[in-house]
């Protein structure tokens, strides 16, 4: 496969995440005895707590679709990737047209869109535990990450660590 602003390994993080979303939407929507004990126990703090999840929900929907327009390739295979196995089919099928990578045009940078997934979950109060790829598994010193082209990261302003491609893209 060829990476491309469409296809490429935040594009499949992000559509695993809007799958999830999609899968918890479904799930509350589609169960009648929950929708009764959400209405019967309005501020019990499960309700709470599954109210923030939604608020937290819609924020990421806005920041995986930000044109309101969700790709094909997520919404077919949702429930394949959420692991609940409904979907519209059970075949791969992605997506690889520009139109597709303009669609979910905040998706398309990784590091650009780890920040702004990070961001949306620390507002809404989440914690986090932020790695570097040479540390999940254990300390290993002689491994270092480096940007994934000299594009997106490794030209950098003379005597900084600073990319400008990303500045000029945030």
């Amino acid at each position: 496969m060829i990476v491309s602003p469409a296809t490429s390994c935040i594009q499949d993080a992000s559509q695993a995440l809007y799958a999830a979303i999609l899968a918890i939407k479904n799930q509350v929507t589609t169960t009648p005895q929950i929708q009764t004990w959400i209405r019967a126990n309005p501020n019990h703090p499960p309700t709470l707590r599954f109210q923030q999840l939604v608020e937290l929900g819609q924020s990421l929907e806005q920041q995986l679709a930000p044109l309101g327009i969700v790709r094909a390739d997520w919404q077919s295979q949702a429930g394949i990737l959420a692991g609940t196995g409904i979907g519209k089919t059970t075949e791969p099928f992605q997506d690889g047209s520009i139109w597709a990578g303009l669609t979910t045009w905040r998706t398309i940078m990784p590091r650009l869109a780890h920040d702004d997934l990070a961001a949306i979950f620390l507002k809404h109060g989440a914690t986090m535990q932020v790695l570097r790829t040479n540390q999940v598994g254990g300390w290993q010193p002689n491994i270092t990450p480096i940007a994934p082209t000299v594009l997106l990261g490794q030209l950098k302003i003379p005597f900084t660590n600073i990319s400008p491609l990303s500045i000029l893209l945030n």
